[in-house]
């Protein structure tokens, strides 16, 4: 018997290769042996021997890549003979041409197919040729009636009826045959038999067609029966975009059609659009099931509620739909036998859950959509398969623009493109960010595009109304596309710090090496799920970004997500650190951990280097200090809040340092880092004094000190003694300051910190200058410049040439002053120092007007006022008056203290 339906199943194959895997579960099923291979090879083998002794030519049973290979003369096998003639007769010809095609299939029937072999792929196909064969008769007996042939398939019929006595089409096909053959009685006993069989089994009547059949052959009127039509396909997607090679493909004559591709890629859209085109012809009816087989709640739709669903769409009272599976799917091909209709399985999860629905007569037609590509059917039925992709850009863009209107695309084609390239090429989330742009009829697309981005945009804010569809599910099936390292890079990115990502910062995150994450990011580009926002930065948008997050606890954990994180803010730590350093290396004593493994840190060349890559990376860095607040890294938050505070002071953002600042501290003083505490009180001390709160300011400084003598730092401590000095200084304290500021040069020098050095010396010299002592000024002015020989602080040696400046124009050497001031001017240039470069403008603009220049003095004082304003500085105004009365004789201004706030 297992040889048997070994050559059953490589006949069943039409010519096509049948992998061995297959051929075993197909003939042992379950209850293989534990040698089953060596098994299969027996058979094959002994079937070659007798297939070799077929005639001259003989079928070759052969091995392939792909499986074994039996290479009949389809027109041999009666299987394939008879659907080859079923076919003919649908594709058209005369009743008679059709009925003769037919008579001829049917002929070929000899008794129970796959006769005596068992299995559960016999059964299928025993029950799914049984099918065939009835809904061929059943054709049949319909053609020879309309040609007056009906007696002549009375025979056939009453067999048939005794296979299938509660199958209607079968019964009705019968009643018809017996009334052209004028044999009422019968008609009417059959009828009867059947009425009497449903009440007694089932508790139910014939269906309405049967009961108007009978009616009418009482009466003597028979006529065609009423049959309940149904017309299921929902409305058709406005604006469809596209796909005209895909609707081709669906016209192509197909018993069943499975349409996959990614969710939201538009596979519904595609099958319901061809099938409200094709709705002619399929007269008796069009059916339609959302199958939910990947529901986000998990509801997913048996086919036993499709198919009641399916029954009562057909005219099948609800309280006569059978309760069982099989019951259902029984009456449910019952009475789509012989019908012309169309039948939707949208969005199935696998094979099993569409068997039973599919209708089992080839007059009928099944579309099923999936995520899947649904093997199963395309093995065992033949089914034709249709791959959905992705929309391209110019698609894309066409479906956005056909939902707010073309004008409006075109008034903002650019912001239109940046929103359309955050969607991935999904039709779905395009559809839904239209919804959202038409919403909003008066707000500029560049506004919309960039609230796309921002924060607070959640995965719901991008939600359709429809309870069935979800942002999420369109995500997930963009990310099948990657491969196992894009994928965990696209989760880890979702654990990102601010809008955007360098490559390093990403290396980092991933802990890859940089050429590999180049590349993963390449593929994330390509994919559409990561977008460069300028050269060498990355970003997703807000909902990519949510998911990924959300994937990176569920799929990474959270010991993995939190070592990810601590990568990440490492990397900032220390290149914000080797920044800073560049900027001001007065600060070279302050000592870092070791980056932990995986960490990218990436030098520094230069003082513009690192004034770029703060000015880059200073939004992220505000939000990685309370990340790392959050993760209980306070060592690490106070380290990075310290590193970027001197660009933080460059911009003015005291408010920002105050508000971090407070924050840092409480935790480092809850944690007992007392050199942590000292470092951001120092801070915090002048951000105050810049705020114009100096008891505070004094209050801080005075206690970071404190905290700095105790703990032996020495470098530390002298630079808040500078600080201190600067803040007496301004309370009118000259003694007091330069107590402090002889203080620090002591330290410095005990420390070896030539550049503390330098910024005390310049304090001292600008100490001098504000009591009046500006040859005093000079001299430490001098000095100050050669403690800062050779060494790389631009901001120190433009502050300190600023403060000769000052001295000089005081002591009447205005040449000196304008090439002091000119010097500062472009040390502070190229520091990028905006406030100080405009405090420098302003000086030197005093001396123009006692140089007998007031035009000069006008441009300085220009510039000075534009920068300012850029800052919104309130010094902003002092400039203005002067500028508005430069003929009023000029006091030189005097300039804000240049120590630590350099």
């Amino acid at each position: 018997m297992r040889q048997r339906t070994v050559l059953a199943v490589l006949l069943a194959g039409a010519g096509q290769p049948i992998h061995p895997d297959v051929l075993i579960d197909r003939v042992w099923g379950d209850q293989r042996p534990s040698q089953v291979r060596n098994s299969l090879h027996t058979h094959v083998a002994r079937l070659r021997g007798l297939l070799g002794r077929l005639g001259d030519d003989p079928p070759r049973l052969v091995r392939q890549p792909a499986g074994y290979l039996l290479d009949p003369r389809v027109a041999t096998v009666d299987l394939h003979r008879f659907r080859a003639l079923v076919a003919a007769a649908e594709n058209g010809g005369s009743p008679a041409d059709q009925a003769g095609l037919l008579r001829d299939a049917i002929e070929l029937w000899r008794g129970e197919p796959l006769d005596g072999m068992d299995g559960v792929w016999v059964d299928e196909c025993r029950d799914l040729w049984q099918a065939e064969y009835r809904d061929a008769v059943v054709r049949w007996a319909g053609l020879e009636i309309g040609l007056g042939r009906g007696a002549t398939a009375v025979g056939v019929l009453e067999r048939l009826a005794e296979r299938y006595p509660l199958v209607e089409p079968v019964i009705d096909a019968l009643m018809r045959a017996l009334h052209a053959a004028e044999r009422d009685p019968e008609a009417m006993d059959r009828y009867e038999r059947l009425r009497r069989t449903l009440a007694d089994e089932l508790g139910v009547d014939p269906g309405p067609g049967l009961q108007q059949l009978h009616q009418s052959i009482l009466r003597g009127e028979l006529g065609a029966p009423v049959v309940a039509v149904a017309a299921q396909i929902p409305v058709g997607v406005t604006g469809f975009v596209g796909r005209a090679a895909h609707l081709d493909w669906l016209q192509e004559p197909a018993e069943i059609t499975v349409v996959h591709g990614t969710p939201g890629v538009g596979k519904t859209s595609l099958a319901v659009r061809w099938a409200r085109a094709a709705v002619d012809e399929f007269p008796d009816g069009q059916l339609y099931v959302d199958l939910h087989g990947f529901s986000a709640n998990g509801a997913v739709t048996s086919p036993a509620a499709a198919l009641h669903g399916f029954l009562e769409a057909l005219g099948v009272p609800s309280q006569r739909v059978p309760q069982g599976l099989d019951d259902r799917a029984a009456m449910y091909r019952s009475l789509l036998a012989g019908r012309r209709v169309l039948v939707i399985l949208d969005n199935a999860r696998d094979a099993e859950q569409v068997r039973p629905l599919l209708p089992g007569t080839p007059t009928a037609r099944t579309v099923v959509t999936s995520r899947n590509h649904l093997a199963g059917l395309l093995v065992a039925y033949a089914a034709r398969a249709i791959a959905v992709d992705l929309l391209d850009e110019t698609e894309a863009t066409k479906l956005v623009a056909g939902r707010i209107g073309a004008d409006r695309a075109a008034r903002e084609p650019e912001a239109l493109r940046e929103m359309v390239g955050r969607c991935a090429g999904l039709p779905l989330a395009l559809a839904v960010l239209a919804s959202r742009i038409a919403l909003r009829p008066d707000a500029p697309l560049a506004v919309l595009a960039q609230e796309l981005c921002e924060d607070g945009n959640t995965l719901d804010a991008l939600a359709s109304d429809d309870p069935a569809i979800d942002a999420r599910t369109v995500f997930s099936w963009s990310l099948h596309r990657l491969s196992d390292g894009g994928a965990r890079l696209f989760r880890l990115l979702g654990l990102q710090i601010g809008n955007d990502i360098s490559v390093p910062a990403a290396a980092s995150l991933a802990a890859l090496p940089m050429s590999q994450t180049r590349r993963l990011i390449q593929e994330l580009l390509g994919a559409q799920l990561l977008s460069e926002t300028r050269p060498g930065r990355y970003a997703m948008h807000d909902l990519l970004r949510a998911y990924a997050g959300e994937l990176a606890d569920e799929e990474e954990g959270t010991a993995a997500c939190r070592a990810a994180s601590e990568r990440l803010l490492h990397h900032y730590l220390h290149v914000s650190h080797a920044a800073r350093l560049r900027m001001t290396p007065i600060y070279h004593y302050l000592t870092l951990p070791d980056p932990v493994p995986g960490v990218q840190v990436v030098p520094m060349a230069d003082y513009e280097a690192a004034h770029i890559w703060f000015a880059t990376e200073y939004p992220v860095l505000a939000a990685a200090v309370g990340r790392a607040l959050d993760l209980g890294l306070s060592s690490v938050a106070w380290r990075l809040s310290w590193a970027f505070s001197k660009f933080e002071q460059q911009r003015g953002n005291w408010q920002d340092r105050l508000e971090g600042g407070r924050l840092v501290l409480d935790a480092v003083v809850r944690d007992g880092d007392r050199t942590g505490e000292a470092h951001i009180r120092h801070s915090l001390a002048v951000a105050y004094s810049r705020m114009g709160q100096a008891d505070l300011a004094r209050g801080m400084a005075e206690e970071a000190c404190r905290v700095q003598q105790e703990i032996g730092d020495l470098p530390g401590e002298a630079l808040t003694l500078t600080t201190l000095a600067m803040m007496v200084q301004r309370t009118g304290e000259p003694a007091l300051s330069r107590e402090y500021y002889e203080r620090s040069i002591r330290l410095n020098r005990q420390a070896g910190n030539p550049v503390g050095e330098g910024n005390a010396l310049n304090g001292m010299a600008w100490l001098a200058y504000t009591v009046g002592n500006f040859e005093e000024a000079v001299e430490y002015g001098h000095l100050a410049l050669e403690a800062l020989t050779n060494q790389d602080f631009l901001l120190g040696r433009a502050a300190t040439w600023d403060t000769l400046g000052c001295a000089y124009h005081r002591l009447g050497r205005l040449e000196n002053a304008v090439d002091c001031f000119q010097r500062a001017i472009q040390y502070f240039r190229r520091g990028e120092d905006p406030y100080y470069l405009a405090a420098s403008h302003i000086h030197l603009g005093a001396v123009l007007v006692d140089r007998g220049d007031p035009e000069g003095a006008r441009v300085e004082w220009t510039q000075a006022e534009q920068q300012l304003s850029e800052l919104e500085h309130d010094r902003v105004a002092e400039v203005r008056r002067r500028l508005a009365d430069l003929d009023r004789p000029v006091v030189p201004v005097a300039a804000a203290p240049f120590g630590d706030n350099v």
